[in-house]
């Protein structure tokens, strides 16, 4: 790894990565965050890692007051910049961007929304050194106001038998970046990460989780949002299918999907208006409309 020396963090001013190389480019997509982003980039230019690495903010054509933000932090930081990413909206046309720009051995991602543990980037070098060519980190997930809902230490695989882990905590060697290729920027709405690391392991290379990596990753604070992402979740659920169905994806089982709305209406009928379980409630149901939606979309049953 690089010298312990080379990029001092402490400092209101300090010195650019070595003009040797970049070991981590870090990559962020961003529209208009104006109300989180500074938390983040505050939490990256702090971490407990001393070696080389970049902070590229991808803005998908922000109106707000992000671009001031960033060149703030620009000021201060010159291993953190802007990148252009608002030729098209979506995140995965940003994390494209971001990597058009980077420079690193290995990408990494995180939200702007979010907030990485000050060892976050030394965990994921301290994989990459032991091996790791693709990575997911642990989601402390979150209320805004900052109560926790739960830890997932986990990769996902809730479609099938392949892991994946969050886009908000991810990355993959720029080796694996060049055989796979680009995020596919016509998916929208999610399965944007899935996607990629599916491609990941059908070129032939694992992913591993990073317990230690951590992100604060703050969740949608009214139910009607919750609601509305949870339904383009489910909707996206169906575009993987129609993608992936050939390659062995298994298809849902529609009468768990019906059981499943059923038994979140009972709970939003009588649950707690702020408790857990009528939050769960709305993500179910909201992922399960969402698919109802999607299948007629993609004109594929995938309830």
């Amino acid at each position: 790894m690089a010298n312990k020396d080379s990029r001092p963090i402490d400092s209101e001013l300090s010195a650019a990565p070595d003009a040797g190389g970049i070991d981590f480019s870090i990559v962020i997509p961003c529209l208009n965050g104006e109300t989180t982003l500074r938390r983040q980039l505050s939490a990256l230019v702090s971490q407990s890692f001393h070696g080389r690495y970049e902070v590229l903010v991808a803005d998908n054509g922000s109106t707000d007051s992000t671009v001031s933000i960033i060149e703030d932090f620009e000021r201060r930081y010159p291993w953190v910049r802007r990148v252009d990413a608002g030729g098209r909206k979506g995140i995965n046309h940003a994390r494209n961007r971001g990597i058009d720009e980077s420079g690193g051995n290995f990408i990494l991602f995180c939200d702007s929304d979010d907030e990485v543990d000050r060892d976050w980037l030394q965990e994921m070098a301290s994989s990459v050194s032991n091996g790791s060519v693709a990575v997911g980190g642990t989601l402390d997930r979150r209320l805004p106001g900052g109560e926790r809902l739960s830890i997932e230490r986990r990769l996902y695989t809730m479609f099938w038998d392949i892991p994946w882990p969050a886009g908000a905590n991810c990355g993959f060697s720029r080796s694996v970046f060049e055989a796979v290729g680009k995020f596919d920027e016509e998916l929208m709405g999610g399965a944007d990460e899935t996607d990629y690391f599916w491609r990941i392991h059908f070129a032939g290379y694992s992913t591993d989780l990073v317990e230690g990596a951590i992100v604060k990753y703050f969740v949608r604070a009214q139910l009607k949002q919750v609601f509305r992402q949870a339904f383009n979740y489910g909707a996206s659920h169906v575009r993987l299918y129609a993608k992936y169905r050939t390659l062995g994806m298994p298809r849902s089982n529609p009468l768990r999907s019906l059981a499943v709305i059923g038994h979140s209406c009972v709970v939003l009928l009588s649950a707690r208006k702020r408790s857990p379980e009528r939050r769960k409630a709305v993500e179910r149901l909201g992922a399960h409309l969402g698919r109802i939606r999607g299948s007629i979309q993609e004109r594929v049953i995938y309830l």
